[in-house]
C-alpha cells in the first residue's frame, strides 16, 4: 500500500522518510511551498497523514479540521498533553523533532554576537513571548553559542544518513 504524506515544510521530507523507514511502510513524500498549503489539502482530506511542524499543526487541531495522533519529540509536549509520543503509539526509538537556532555568518564578531546573545535570551525569558510560544507547542530553551554546536553536529550526522539512505536529492 503507498500513502501519500504531506510535509508542511520542505525540511520535512527527512522526517517523512525516516517515519516511513522506522515503520517499515511505502508512503510517498509530497512537498508543500508552506504551511497554508498544506492545512488546505489536509483539512480537505487530500492528504491521509502528514508530518507537519507543531506550530503549523496547532492551528488545524484546535479547530478540528485535523486530528493529531502522536508527536515526534522523545517526550510529551506540555501543549496537548493527552497525545503520547509515536515511540508510545508503538514505534518505540523513533524521535524526530524540528528545532530552531539563531545563526551568524562565519566571521561575525564576538561582540555583535554576544550582543544578539543577550538580546534573544531576554526575549526569551520574556512572560509574553514564552506564554505564545507556549501555545504554539515550541519548547524555548536558551543555549550558549558554543553549546550549540553539539546539537548541530550530532542532528546533521544523524539526518545525513536519512538522506543518504531515501535518496533524496538536493535541489
Amino acid at each position: 500500500m503507498c500513502v501519500r504524506v504531506a510535509r508542511a515544510l520542505h525540511a520535512g521530507h527527512p522526517a517523512t522518510e525516516l517515519f516511513r523507514s522506522s515503520a517499515g511502510i511505502d508512503i510517498v513524500h509530497v512537498p508543500f511551498r508552506n504551511s497554508g498549503q498544506w492545512q488546505t489539502e489536509m483539512a480537505a482530506g487530500r492528504i491521509p497523514i502528514s508530518i507537519p511542524t507543531f506550530p503549523a499543526a496547532m492551528s488545524p487541531m484546535r479547530t478540528g479540521k485535523v486530528r493529531c495522533l502522536a508527536v515526534t519529540g522523545a517526550k510529551r509536549s506540555p501543549v496537548p498533553p493527552d497525545l503520547p509520543t509515536i515511540s508510545e503509539a508503538g514505534l518505540p526509538g523513533h524521535v524526530a523533532t524540528s528545532w530552531y537556532a539563531l545563526l551568524a555568518p562565519r566571521g561575525t564578531s564576538d561582540a555583535i554576537i554576544e550582543r544578539v546573545h543577550r538580546a534573544f535570551r531576554a526575549a526569551l525569558e520574556d512572560p509574553v513571548i514564552r506564554t505564545r510560544l507556549a501555545e504554539m507547542g515550541v519548547d524555548a530553551v536558551a543555549s550558549t553559542p558554543a553549546a550549540l554546536a553539539t546539537p548541530i553536529g550530532a542532528e546533521v550526522e544523524r539526518w545525513a544518513r536519512v538522506v543518504k539512505q531515501a535518496r533524496i536529492a538536493t535541489e
